[in-house]
């Protein structure tokens, strides 16, 4: 045995050049990797491929590090729940943009900014107040697919079939 660098006096089976193998605390570990600015505190450590932080906790396994911010924050998570980005940033670490939400909550909230940024239909149609309604479980659609769609399915068809039609597809989709 040899005993550690740091001068502490312990006996360790390997020398380290700064001492003993000691990690430092999670908590310093995680802000260590953490710009923090106004608003949002946004990790800059090693992500996940959707864009969640991840860092390494005790136990030999990884964590996600906005749950890690709100347990340090606010203690455990309540089973069940999940832990919601109110700044829909998910490198955002800042306890004060996190909440335990159920997951239905959080599907919710994340369709309503995906419908709120998009602003045309699948077709390119753009969505204006002119051409938009909303359908009875909160989506909207645009007038002019709607149309189609309808048109189409008085004629048996799919819309995709009936769309090429009208852009003059081929031949044997003639009427």
């Amino acid at each position: 045995m040899n005993k550690c660098a740091c001068g502490c006096g312990r006996d360790v089976a390997r020398t380290y050049a700064k001492g003993h193998a000691r990690r430092k605390p999670l908590d310093q570990r995680l802000f260590a990797k953490v710009e923090k600015s106004d608003g949002c505190w946004n990790w800059t450590g090693a992500t996940l491929v959707g864009g969640y932080g991840v860092i390494g906790v005790p136990g030999n396994r990884t964590s996600q590090v906005h749950r890690v911010s709100y347990e340090l924050a606010n203690g455990p998570i309540p089973d069940g729940l999940h832990i919601d980005h109110l700044c829909r940033n998910r490198r955002c670490v800042n306890p004060d943009h996190l909440e335990a939400v159920t997951q239905a909550e959080n599907n919710r909230r994340a369709m309503r900014v995906r419908v709120k940024n998009t602003t045309h239909c699948k077709r390119g149609h753009e969505f204006t107040p002119e051409n938009t309604f909303t359908q009875s479980r909160g989506g909207r659609q645009c007038r002019e697919c709607h149309n189609l769609a309808n048109r189409a399915a008085r004629r048996g068809m799919t819309v995709e079939t009936f769309a090429r039609l009208l852009e003059g597809g081929p031949d044997e989709l003639r009427f």
